[in-house]
């Protein structure tokens, strides 16, 4: 493990020197007050949490990427907002509201370029889902509901396929709330948020995937 993690971040610098690059390319062209630069990342790694190193699974470290925003002229520069953003989705459409055009009437996505330009704008996005595949388990998928305060995971299959954590209290996942009785109604609340974001997202055939949400 120690291995692994020093590798890890010796990549973590390897990164750090590349946007370096940039960041220099930017300054010696004088294109900062019309620049906008977001740094953010497809997903996380194990990182030896829970054991676990490489990505796919739900667990925080795979999950939760960097989204970095500087705006023209650095405005808001160390700020931090708690709107939540589906980085897959969410990414075109504010680059395309940043550069002003259109987004297509078939994107799902929604901009953040306001909540980074108003960091004191209350969280007014529900929840945003995650989905991912375990190849190496021949396609076994996963999901993962984010809200404010909670974060639900279910998986196709697994001892634990099914599990709720308290993201306020609870940052490194080390506790199932899903097991506990007095969670039984905020665990049926994220339940349905997962089945109603199947019905409206998944193509028709795959569908019955919801009969795997657990009803009880």
């Amino acid at each position: 493990w120690r291995r692994y993690r020093n590798a890890y971040f010796r990549l973590i610098e390897h990164v750090d020197a590349e946007v370096g690059k940039i960041v220099d390319a930017l300054d010696s062209l004088k294109l900062w007050d019309n620049t906008v630069v977001i740094f953010t990342s497809d997903h996380g790694d194990g990182q030896g949490a829970h054991q676990w190193n490489q990505k796919t699974v739900l667990w925080e470290e795979c999950a939760n990427v960097p989204m970095i925003v500087c705006t023209p002229k650095s405005r808001h520069a160390g700020e931090t907002t708690d709107v939540l953003v589906n980085n897959g989705i969410d990414l075109m459409p504010s680059i395309l509201d940043w550069a002003g055009a259109a987004k297509p009437s078939w994107c799902r996505g929604t901009s953040y370029r306001y909540a980074v330009e108003n960091p004191e704008t209350p969280n007014e996005v529900p929840y945003v889902v995650t989905e991912t595949v375990f190849a190496q388990t021949g396609g076994t998928h996963g999901w993962m509901v984010r809200t404010p305060h909670y974060k639900y995971v279910l998986y196709e299959a697994g001892t634990n396929r099914e599990m709720l954590f308290d993201m306020d209290k609870d940052r490194l996942e080390m506790t199932n709330l899903a097991i506990e009785a007095r969670y039984k109604d905020t665990v049926k609340e994220h339940r349905e948020l997962l089945r109603q974001w199947m019905e409206a997202t998944l193509p028709h055939e795959e569908y019955p995937k919801t009969r795997l949400i657990p009803v009880e």
